[in-house]
């Protein structure tokens, strides 16, 4: 669900006619954007033209420009963000794609998990990007500033950003002058200078004032551009221009106020309640305007009756004629719909209308809070509703929109809203108090949350739709805490109590269901939940929800050996909400990890390598701790099978001190451990290995704990422990087959013809061979195989020589190194290599010099020569390559 964007925000206003020129401004502008500063900041207070000034620069300019006016609303950063994106969209479509849905995410991403595809797209672009944001001083949430600044932070050279604010913004300021790179129009700069403000009044308002008179208004505005604007409005007819510059002397503290009473009291009185009364809106436009005054065609649709404040038939007349007469009216688009107040005008003008009809404040108000509400702008219809406190209009508006809101991920603007209720207000709409209860959901707020869902039950009918959101938001919440069987129970409640057309909803429980399913071990269910997730969260709009179903669907098909079907998944949901060119967003970092997963069982490495780097990367950019972790674990798994022991064990270590910093996933943590358990057995140290396995305790469900066992049973197998090795392989084995899981049943079956093998049983080393290949063929399986090392090549060679899957063999044989002259059976030694000369071909198997062996072994360098000068001649080869293949494929060493 999409927010509605006024195009108006996104519009650079025309210079206007009866504005001055100020190419003294304009040049410093440009020579900011010359020297590649990063910021301009057009600070001033109100009425020194800083809009007037860039609307100037920005019609004599040819680069292209992005342009934000903003109000108070846009506080909500995802709404800040959403029409930033869309301001930016107007230079190039390209800019920002997909991001809008990052910002509806339940789990929104970090801030610079948001803003690195931005800002990298921007550097892609050929030409020139500016940014203008208009009225910044109306932001005041930190979330924003930080995203802005960490903007500014990664501009590259040819972005450049505009502000125009009453107020410094808490940026870096000070660093951005101290490099260089900030270009400041203040105040002092802003005023006219004597010059300029004779050729406004005389030139632009044609009042032919003496030099006298000029150096009198000069002084007494001091160069104020809304000072002089109101003067000259007040000046224009009269017979004496004197009498009127001896009214308005130095002692006159009140400038503004004395200058627009006597602009507002020199118009006819039709006028001045038009003004009066239509400055309660924010922008104006002529429907609009005749719906709050109550006047015309929609007056008489909604009444019946004649107009009762001003009768003019047709505001976008009157707003044409207010424009004409310079009197503080700002078009907002290029057609004449939309216009606005100059805002310090209108402040002034609301502060008359208190005075003058405060009693027809609250009607006005909700004229205008209805006619949004009617014109799809329900965010200003709630701000009309709340100026007068009309309780009951926003509570219905709650009650009506609300839930739209939560779905566009507007927390904050929701938030802000139902705080804007009385709590009994929120207690007498079990409607409001659920949206409630989602938001607090959603933002990590437990107590209230509770408070709130037991407000509802005790409030509605059994029957009441509603009971199904509690339950919905109860199995969400329960899942958190690892309760599964709760969960499993709110969530059946939940899919029986939502109404079918409550796709977003029912989306969410599919999600918490199939995730309690896996917990449980039940994967059959859990898949199918998750396909439900997603079909039921594309067809709501609900890609953020469709996106990680998804992902966790394409790891059950991994898990069930259809390895292409998973390829093929993993991809619908990285272009799900992929960006420009089809880059992953950053919530795709699972997607990508099985990507990698996938990759490394073909033994496609390189690739596999890349895909766990940019999972790692996605899942630190999206700031989502669960996915980072086992990113680590993917990427340390290629690197150990690369041989990169050392960048694994960082890997690992990085990984770990995550598990430290955030409380993940609970199948993480013994993951981790086997892992590492993993790493000591490729760098030989069993014993740290066997330490891991004397303390574990794995309970597996479903394809949770598989991998823990498997290491185990390799654990036992390197000590020599072959019943426990057979036991623990033995689980895995019975699991799977109970699941309909291919590939823990292909891992298992592999190594337990290894454990048969090492018993002597031969037979049945072979004949369980068989049934892993014969399984695993269809799918190309190979790092299954491999990774068990050269223990596999003999049971691979007399797989080749008994027919069975001959080419799959023979090619695994070639993954695993083992050259083609050495694929036929093994040939015994005649003379048997020592321990020592054992001890020594391992070491040079591994890639160590003779200089490394001998400091590894405690003995000279001359002394490896020798020993390995002794394998050579018994092994009847020539150098250690050689040596090492031919010591393998006879499973001599590891």
């Amino acid at each position: 669900m999409t927010i509605p964007l006024l195009q108006t925000k996104l519009f650079v206003p025309p210079p206007r006619p009866t504005v001055l020129s100020r190419p003294r401004l304009v040049r410093r502008l440009n020579e900011g954007l010359r020297r590649g500063q990063q910021l301009t900041l057009v600070s001033a207070p109100a009425g020194y033209g800083k809009t007037t000034l860039l609307s100037e620069w920005a019609a004599g300019t040819d680069e292209p420009i992005a342009w934000l006016s903003l109000d108070e609303a846009d506080n909500d950063p995802v709404r800040f963000w959403t029409y930033l994106i869309a301001a930016l969209q107007q230079v190039n479509p390209d800019l920002g794609r997909g991001l809008p849905n990052a910002l509806r995410a339940p789990e929104q991403p970090t801030t610079e998990a948001l803003l690195t595809p931005l800002i990298n797209q921007i550097a892609a672009l050929e030409e020139p990007l500016i940014v203008v944001l208009d009225d910044y001083h109306l932001i005041s949430t930190p979330q924003i500033h930080a995203g802005l600044e960490f903007l500014l932070d990664h501009l590259p050279g040819h972005g450049h950003l505009i502000i125009a604010t009453r107020a410094d913004p808490p940026l870096s300021l000070a660093r951005l002058r101290g490099r260089g790179e900030l270009t400041e129009i203040r105040q002092a700069d802003l005023r006219f200078t004597a010059e300029e403000a004779a050729a406004f009044l005389n030139t632009i308002f044609g009042l032919d004032l003496s030099p006298r008179d000029l150096t009198i208004l000069e002084a007494r505005t001091e160069g104020w551009i809304t000072g002089l604007q109101l003067a000259a409005l007040s000046m224009e007819g009269r017979d004496s221009v004197a009498a009127f510059l001896s009214a308005f002397d130095s002692s006159n503290r009140y400038v503004l106020d004395y200058l627009t009473a006597e602009v507002i009291q020199r118009q006819p009185n039709e006028v001045q309640t038009f003004l009066h009364q239509t400055s309660i809106l924010d922008r104006l436009s002529g429907p609009l305007c005749d719906a709050v005054m109550g006047s015309g065609k929609e007056a008489g649709r909604r009444e019946g009756k004649a107009a009762p404040f001003h009768p003019f038939d047709d505001s976008q007349m009157l707003l044409e004629h207010l424009e004409a007469a310079n009197l503080f009216v700002v078009p907002l688009d290029d057609r004449r719909v939309w216009y606005r107040y100059h805002r310090l005008f209108a402040d002034l003008l609301q502060v008359r209308l208190m005075e003058l009809h405060p009693e027809r404040v609250p009607e006005l108000h909700r004229r205008a809070s209805t006619w949004y509400e009617e014109a799809g702008l329900v965010d200003d219809a709630m701000k009309h509703a709340v100026a007068v406190g009309d309780v009951a209009r926003a509570a219905r508006l709650v009650e009506t929109h609300g839930r739209s809101l939560l779905f566009r991920g507007e927390l904050t603007t929701l938030l802000r809203w139902i705080e804007s209720l009385r709590e009994e207000e929120i207690q007498a709409s079990a409607r409001i108090c659920v949206t409630h209860a989602w938001a607090l959901l959603l933002t990590g707020q437990p107590e209230p949350l509770e408070v709130r869902l037991r407000q509802v039950e005790q409030s509605v009918a059994p029957d009441n739709p509603l009971l199904g959101d509690v339950a919905a938001i109860r199995a969400y919440a329960t899942a958190r805490g690892g309760d599964i069987p709760h969960t499993l129970e709110l969530a059946r409640s939940a899919l029986e109590k939502l109404p079918l057309s409550r796709l977003g909803e029912r989306a969410v429980v599919f999600y918490v269901l199939g995730g309690a399913h896996l917990w449980e071990g039940d994967v059959r269910a859990a898949a199918d939940a998750f396909s439900k997730a997603t079909t039921v969260g594309q067809e709501g709009g609900n890609l953020h929800l469709a996106l990680p179903a998804l992902t966790s669907l394409a790891g059950i098909q991994i898990s069930q050996g259809k390895l292409r079907q998973a390829e093929a998944t993993a991809h619908e949901a990285i272009h799900l909400v992929a960006g420009p060119e089809r880059r992953p967003l950053p919530i795709a970092a699972g997607a990508v990890s099985a990507l990698a997963e996938l990759a490394y069982e073909w033994n496609r490495l390189d690739e596999a390598l890349a895909h766990a780097r940019q999972s790692v990367t996605l899942a630190r950019l999206w700031g989502n701790a669960d996915p980072l972790a086992f990113a680590y674990l993917t990427l340390a798994n290629v690197q150990i099978a690369l041989g990169r022991l050392d960048k694994a064990r960082d890997t690992l270590r990085d990984a770990s001190r995550l598990s430290e910093d955030a409380t993940l996933f609970p199948s993480f943590y013994p993951a981790l451990q086997a892992a590492q358990a993993r790493l000591s057995l490729k760098e030989g140290d069993v014993a740290a290995a066997g330490q891991w396995a004397e303390e574990v305790t794995i309970a597996p469900r479903g394809v949770t704990g598989m991998g823990e066992i498997l290491t185990l049973a390799q654990v036992h197998l390197a000590r020599g422990r072959l019943d426990a090795a057979l036991d623990a392989v033995s689980t895995v084995l019975e699991l799977a087959r109970a699941q309909g899981l291919t590939a823990w049943l292909v891992r298992g079956l592999a190594l337990q013809a290894i454990i048969h093998r090492a018993h002597g049983h031969h037979s049945r080393a072979l004949s369980t061979l068989a049934d892993a290949l014969t399984r695993a063929a269809p799918e190309r399986y190979v790092r299954s195989f491999v990774d068990l090392g050269a223990a596999m090549a003999p049971l691979l060679r007399e797989a080749v020589s008994q027919d069975i899957t001959p080419d799959y063999a023979k090619g695994l044989l070639s993954a695993l190194g083992v050259p083609e002259e050495m694929s036929g059976p093994p040939q015994p030694l005649i003379e048997p290599l020592s321990d020592r000369e054992l001890e020594v071909l391992a070491l040079v198997a591994e890639g160590l010099s003779n200089r490394e062996v001998g400091h590894r072994l405690h003995i000279a360098e001359s002394t490896v020569k020798s020993h390995l000068n002794h394998v050579y001649g018994k092994l009847a080869v020539d150098n250690r390559t050689q040596a090492a293949a031919k010591a393998r494929a006879l499973n001599l060493i590891g």
